[in-house]
């Protein structure tokens, strides 16, 4: 950087604003930019989120304050050269048209593969072993009848659907528990722990599914009632991606009768909380909770702020393209 150019101005908005890092990393962002940092740890409307925004040539944030940037709020903020968001997935973003206006969007997209794949294992063991009902037991909440009895990971059929980072990480995991593991991706990879089959047929044959796939902006659910009609009588379905990658009254439908065993999501989803007539414990939300560990924060509040700098610095970094990532 040359001493006497001018910095551009940025905007990070974050739960804690410029608490939210180290001093280290303070000092980092302001040698190369003029930074407004902005606490918001609350939802805001457009109007409010383009007036917190507005200043932005670099704009660094969460997804806590607005649960979308379309094409209204871009178009709202004209001197926008670059977005770095806190995020792995980014169809709440129209990426389409920020390529159209020509700016740049930086992402994570590794931060949280190893803490999102353990919290997978960790709801496929609750629901293999019944740990929620044996808590709930415990506290006497549990109603009468119900059975504690769980079942063993090992020899059963893992099907993973999304065969990224995280996924290929959860087929490592399962692995050590002795499960089969096959994968559906549009991408096949080479792979020594599983192996590739087409979406129809590892809903089959597959006794647990883990879902774990991206998220196509504006897309319909990948699971309704036509996928789940194939799904093998008495599965497991873990959904810890998107709960609307998933058609949640077609889950409900299906638990009711019992074609499937339980649902696993990590969002806190109206329709399968208000559900009726399914068996205690055959749904288990984790409330989006997936990401959240000491060490996913860390390494994603650094991966962060080193987007940000090469924003700042006109370098390309972690940058998404259309679901691609084009240059780490």
């Amino acid at each position: 950087m040359y001493p006497n150019k001018i910095k551009k101005k940025g905007v990070i908005i974050s739960a804690l604003g410029e608490k939210s890092f180290s001093k280290e990393q303070i000092n980092k962002i302001k040698s190369v930019l003029d930074v407004n940092f902005i606490k918001q740890v609350s939802p805001v409307n457009k109007k409010e989120f383009i007036e917190l925004a507005k200043d932005a040539q670099i704009l660094a944030v969460t997804r806590r304050p607005i649960k979308d940037i379309d094409s209204e709020i871009i178009d709202s903020l004209p001197q926008l050269e670059s977005i770095a968001v806190y995020t792995t997935g980014c169809e709440w973003i129209d990426v389409e048209y920020l390529s159209k206006k020509g700016i740049t969007l930086s992402y994570l997209p590794d931060y949280a593969t190893i803490t999102v794949a353990e919290h997978t294992l960790a709801t496929m063991l609750v629901m293999s072993r019944r740990v929620h009902l044996s808590f709930d037991k415990i506290r006497k909440i549990i109603p009468d009848g119900t059975s504690l009895r769980g079942w063993d990971l090992r020899g059963k059929n893992l099907g993973i659907v999304g065969f990224g980072r995280i996924g290929q990480e959860v087929g490592r995991l399962s692995k050590a528990f002795g499960m089969n593991i096959c994968y559906y991706d549009p991408i096949k990879i080479k792979s020594e722990i599983a192996v590739y089959s087409s979406y129809d047929e590892l809903l089959k044959n597959s006794d647990v599914i883990v879902i774990i796939c991206s998220k196509e902006r504006n897309a319909p659910p990948i699971m309704s009632t036509k996928e789940l009609q194939l799904v093998k009588p008495g599965a497991y379905i873990i959904n810890t991606a998107r709960a609307d990658l998933v058609d949640n009254h077609a889950i409900v439908e299906a638990l009711q009768n019992k074609s499937i065993s339980g649902y696993v999501v990590d969002d806190e989803v109206a329709t399968l909380s208000n559900a009726d007539s399914i068996d205690y414990g055959r749904i288990f939300q984790t409330g989006h909770t997936a990401w959240y560990s000491t060490e996913a924060i860390e390494r994603g509040t650094d991966d962060w702020v080193n987007n940000i700098v090469a924003l700042a610095n006109g370098e390309a970094r972690n940058v998404f393209e259309r679901g691609v990532l084009v240059n780490e």
